[in-house]
């Protein structure tokens, strides 16, 4: 039911922000009220999980309502084609996913939990800075040089170009931040017990390059 894909390309970013501060507003102030101690992790889990459904559900029937579209069955014939024509893009997005998401469970067969446990907070800083940085990036630039794109190739190419040194010298600030200031996020958000996380959280800043 997400469908912030389509709130990008249309630049309905108004909703997307309204969906966004909903859903963490309601499951925060489920978790104030309801989640006391360590027993009610099923709670938690369930305010969140629920808080992100209802605003993926309201941005669903949102997008039905205003673009006036309608569910339909697709051809499986069509579908199939549709895929095969973009396979690379297929291809590239699930590979990168398999890549980001099993990075944790493949380190638990070759290391220990405490090895898995310094990868995994590096890895959360890494995600936390590019939720504030590269991302909301990624949303704005991404959909307007779509559109160029879609009116005429050399315009689209005119814009990226425009864009994209404002997008590398974020990554680069970015990337510098976590290495200079690395050490004291690490031993803020987890404690000088984390210390081992720090050359990882380094070596991983690399990544915005």
């Amino acid at each position: 039911f997400q469908n912030n894909w389509l709130f990008q390309f249309k630049g309905d970013y108004k909703f997307i922000t309204f969906i966004s501060v909903f859903t963490k507003v309601l499951s925060s102030t489920l978790i104030i009220f309801f989640v006391r101690d360590r027993d009610d992790f099923l709670y938690y889990i369930s305010f969140v999980q629920g808080a992100i459904l209802s605003g993926n559900l309201i941005g669903y029937f949102y997008t039905l309502k205003k673009y006036n579209l309608k569910v339909v069955l697709s051809d499986i014939i069509k579908v199939k084609s549709f895929i095969i024509g973009d396979s690379y893009i297929f291809a590239s997005s699930v590979l990168a996913n398999l890549y980001t998401t099993s990075s944790i469970v493949l380190l638990g067969f070759f290391c220990s939990s405490k090895d898995v446990g310094y990868y995994s907070s590096a890895q959360k800083i890494i995600d936390l800075v590019k939720n504030f940085s590269v991302l909301p990036l990624n949303m704005l630039i991404f959909p307007a040089i779509s559109k160029r794109l879609s009116v005429s190739i050399d315009s689209g190419l005119e814009l990226f170009a425009k864009f994209l040194p404002f997008f590398v010298l974020t990554a680069i600030v970015s990337s510098l931040g976590i290495l200079i200031f690395g050490g004291y996020v690490i031993s803020i958000f987890f404690g000088p017990e984390f210390s081992a996380s720090i050359p990882l959280l380094k070596i991983l800043s690399l990544g915005y390059f």
